[in-house]
C-alpha cells in the first residue's frame, strides 16, 4: 500500500496521506499478522512535536507525524503510533519501520534506543535507566546547592526530583513508569529514525530524485554491502557475512557525517544483541 500526495502517481496507489488514511494503513499492515511474518513500513514526510499533557514524556513533548490535513484533523502523536502498530502485535512477528522525519527518535515510543556517537561507538539508551539517572543527577544538584545546574531543569521536574529523593511518587513519575513497563513489545519491532527528538531530518537529491537523507544513507549502506558480497573478488566468508546492526548504524553515520548534523537512531521494542545480523 502506498500513500502519497504526488498527483502524478497511478490512480490505484494515490491514497492521500490524511490522518484517517495513515492510521488505517497502519491497521491494514498489521491485520492478521502471525508468527513468522515480516512487515515493512516506510514513512518519509513531516514530523513535529506537541506539548505532552499526561506527564508521560521526560522532555515534556509528544513526537508527532503531520498528515496533509493536520490543520483540520490534528497530528498523530507517538502514543497513537505505538498503540496501533505495536501494542497488539504477536510474538514471532517482525516489524521493521523507517521513519524519516523530524523529531523522530521516539515516534514509536519504543523502550530501547541505539545511536552512534562521534567516536562511532554504540550508545544504548534504556528509557527506564534514563529516568533513574535523571532523578539521581537532579537530586545531587539540589543537595550540592548547584543553582547553575538546577535552574536549567523545569520547575515541575525539580519538584518531582525532590519528591523522589524523599521517597514520594508523583503522578508524573507514575505515568512515565507505566509507559515504560507497558511499551516493551512481544513482537520484534525495530525502527530506524532520521534523527534525535530534538533534531530535524534533512532532504536531499539522489540522481535528481528527492529523498530523505536518512533513507538515502540506509539504502546506500545496504546496496554497498550487497555489491561487496556479490563481487567476484569476494571470499566465500565475506559473501556469507551478514551486516550487523552495529555495522549498519556506523556506515549510515559515516554516510551522513560532514553533510548533515542529524544522527540516525535505531530503536527496539525489546533489547537488541547488536552484533547479530540485521534482517528484515
Amino acid at each position: 500500500m502506498i500513500l502519497t500526495d504526488d498527483k502524478r502517481s497511478e490512480p490505484e496507489t494515490n491514497y492521500t496521506p490524511t490522518r484517517k488514511n495513515i492510521l488505517a494503513s497502519f491497521r491494514w499492515l498489521i491485520k492478521g499478522a502471525k508468527s513468522g511474518d515480516s512487515l515493512l513500513l516506510h514513512y518519509s514526510g513531516h514530523g513535529s512535536k506537541v506539548k505532552n499533557l499526561d506527564g508521560t514524556e521526560a522532555s515534556g513533548y509528544d513526537q508527532t507525524l503531520v498528515p496533509v490535513d493536520h490543520q483540520k484533523s490534528g497530528h498523530i502523536i507517538d502514543d497513537d503510533v505505538h498503540d496501533v502498530l505495536c501494542r497488539n502485535l504477536k510474538k514471532g512477528v517482525r516489524l521493521t519501520a523507517i521513519f524519516d522525519c523530524c523529531h523522530s527518535e521516539s515516534i514509536m515510543d519504543l523502550p530501547f534506543t541505539y545511536n552512534i556517537n562521534g567516536n562511532l561507538e554504540i550508545i544504548e539508551n534504556d528509557k527506564n535507566q534514563s529516568i533513574a539517572t535523571l532523578v539521581a543527577a537532579g537530586t545531587r544538584f539540589l543537595l550540592d546547592g548547584n543553582k547553575k545546574q538546577t535552574k536549567h531543569i523545569f520547575k515541575t521536574e525539580i519538584t518531582n526530583l525532590v519528591h523522589s529523593a524523599m521517597g514520594k511518587e508523583t503522578a508524573s513519575d507514575s505515568a512515565k513508569q507505566k509507559v515504560i513497563d507497558t511499551n516493551q513489545t512481544q513482537a520484534d519491532v525495530i525502527m530506524f529514525s532520521g534523527c534525535k527528538d530534538d533534531q530535524t531530518s534533512a532532504d536531499t537529491k539522489v540522481n535528481g530524485m528527492a529523498s530523505g537523507a536518512m533513507s538515502y544513507a540506509l539504502i546506500h549502506t545496504l546496496k554497498k554491502h550487497l555489491r561487496n558480497s556479490n563481487s567476484k573478488g569476494s571470499s566465500s566468508a565475506s559473501k556469507n557475512k551478514h551486516l550487523t546492526y552495529t555495522e549498519l548504524l556506523r556506515e549510515m553515520r559515516r554516510t551522513l557525517e560532514g553533510k548533515y548534523t542529524q544522527v540516525p537512531q535505531l530503536s527496539a521494542g525489546r533489547k537488541l544483541v547488536l552484533d547479530q545480523p540485521f534482517q528484515v
